[in-house]
């Protein structure tokens, strides 16, 4: 089994059922673990029955690979790799702004899934803030009339870019300079491969910024299909 923190799901596949002393049957089934409860997964092509797969999670290409194993019949020595029906995707954009502690960081802890939780983290905040802002938006190229990135200097944050479309923000509460924002997205089969664009911010009182704001650098999402 391995762990696929992109969808945070633990996925077991194949096994060796014991029915009595030298009665055995390889097992070429796929199960997923989401904390409470088991879910046998159908794939449309799998591995032929088999035991004692090396398993692992590829961050990379954001799936579980199984490889080698055995059998009754034999040893293995293929690879295999188990994808979602349809992959989330994320990517970084954008600069942060100067802030009196450090870069403010965004950083997902999964990726958008329809019917799963999506969790970001707001990261390096100055321990001095209590209160971050977590906005979601349905664009990067503009806020209703307003073209982005928009230059926050209008408001006294020179330096600072809103770049993504103000359609919902969230309050993350921040504790020694972190907070998690979870948002379970709808299951919507019509939901699958929209984009959807976050960008965190805090209120830090130590900013030197006439308006004290700091801004991370903002993350584009692809939704998904687990």
């Amino acid at each position: 089994m391995a762990y696929d923190p992109t969808r945070q799901r633990v996925v077991l596949f194949g096994g060796l059922r014991i029915n009595g002393p030298g009665v055995q049957s390889d097992l070429n089934a796929t199960w997923e673990w989401n904390g409470s409860t088991w879910t046998q997964r159908n794939p449309l092509t799998f591995p032929t029955p088999r035991s004692a797969t090396a398993n692992g999670f590829d961050t990379a290409g954001n799936r579980v690979i199984a490889g080698g194993g055995f059998s009754q019949f034999g040893l293995f020595n293929d690879t295999w790799d188990y994808d979602p029906v349809q992959k989330a995707s994320g990517s970084s954009f954008g600069m942060p702004c100067a802030t009196s502690f450090g870069p403010l960081e965004l950083n997902p802890q999964s990726l958008p899934y329809v019917g799963l939780d999506f969790v970001q983290q707001i990261d390096n905040a100055s321990p001095l803030a209590l209160v971050g802002l977590l906005v979601f938006g349905i664009s990067d190229q503009t806020w209703g009339a307003v073209p982005l990135p928009l230059d926050l200097v209008v408001i006294g944050a020179p330096g600072c870019n809103l770049y993504v479309s103000l359609d919902v923000v969230a309050t993350v509460l921040l504790t020694n300079g972190s907070g998690t924002n979870t948002w379970t997205l709808p299951n919507l089969p019509s939901a699958v491969g929209l984009q959807v664009f976050t960008q965190g911010a805090t209120l830090d009182p130590a900013s030197p910024l006439p308006f004290q704001i700091d801004m991370s650098a903002a993350r584009a999402f692809t939704i998904g299909s687990p």
